[in-house]
C-alpha cells in the first residue's frame, strides 16, 4: 500500500510536490521534519478536521494493534524455541582455548589489546571482555 502526500512549504524554499512513503506510519511525516502535509489515501483527508481525525485515530489505532500482535507473537515464539533448548543466542568469537591463550599473552605484557585483537582476528572490546571474564573466574 503507497501512501502520498502533498506538500506545499513556499518558506523553506522547497516547491510544492508529492512524497509517496511505503508504510503507513510515516503518512504523517512530510520530507523534512515538521512540514504541514495532506495526506490522499484514496482520496484527500486533512487532519485538522473531524473526519481527517477520525480517520488517522483509526489508522493509528490499526497500526498499534498490529505492532502489539507481532510483540506477543515473537515472545511466544522465543518461549518456544527456549523450551525446545533452541534459544541460544550468538556463539562466542573465541573458543575457550584461544581465549585462555589471549589472556596468557595479555597477562606476560608482550602484546597491546590492538595487537591482541589484530592476532586472534577480534575487536579490542573482544579483548577486554576476556580479560574480565578471566579476573572474574580467578
Amino acid at each position: 500500500m503507497a501512501v502520498s502526500n502533498t506538500w506545499t512549504s513556499g518558506s523553506l524554499g522547497l516547491h510544492s510536490g508529492t512524497y509517496v512513503s511505503s508504510k503507513l506510519k510515516n503518512a504523517a511525516y512530510g520530507p523534512l521534519p515538521y512540514t504541514p502535509v495532506k495526506v490522499t489515501v484514496g482520496s484527500i483527508h486533512d487532519p485538522t478536521d473531524a473526519m481527517g481525525k477520525l480517520l488517522f485515530t483509526t489508522l493509528a489505532m490499526i497500526a498499534e494493534f498490529e505492532a502489539d500482535l507481532t510483540r506477543m507473537r515473537t515472545r511466544e515464539g522465543m518461549k518456544v524455541a527456549e523450551a525446545k533448548g533452541r534459544l541460544r543466542g550468538k556463539a562466542p568469537k573465541l573458543s575457550a582455548k584461544h581465549e585462555a591463550h589471549l589472556v596468557a599473552l595479555h597477562k606476560a605484557g608482550e602484546h597491546t589489546s590492538t595487537e591482541l585483537g589484530e592476532l586472534f582476528g577480534v575487536a579490542r572490546s573482544t579483548v577486554y571482555r576476556a580479560i574480565e571474564r578471566a579476573a572474574i573466574k580467578s
